[in-house]
């Protein structure tokens, strides 16, 4: 049995929480860039044990928010510079 953590875990499709090495594979960065996300509240996290976990919804929401592309300012739609 091999007891190597695998940081490039590819996650379940049915999970409800993933691991940091889950999410960071799911979103294609790195585990440190989604712990500064978490420290920075642009993803949610809970501790289970020494584990800490991201929700599925959390992930979902945050490529929501990021990939939300912003107001164009020559489309009469308001935004930024309206």
């Amino acid at each position: 049995m091999n007891n190597h953590h695998n940081t490039t875990a590819t996650p379940p499709d049915n999970a409800l929480f993933y691991t940091l090495a889950e999410s960071a594979y799911l979103l294609r960065v790195s585990p440190w860039t989604i712990k500064r996300l978490i420290d920075r509240r642009e993803i949610e996290s809970t501790k289970v044990g020494a584990r800490r976990l991201v929700p599925k919804d959390s992930l979902l929401n945050y490529v929501k928010r990021v990939s939300t592309p912003a107001a164009d300012p020559h489309s009469g739609l308001g935004g930024r510079y309206a």
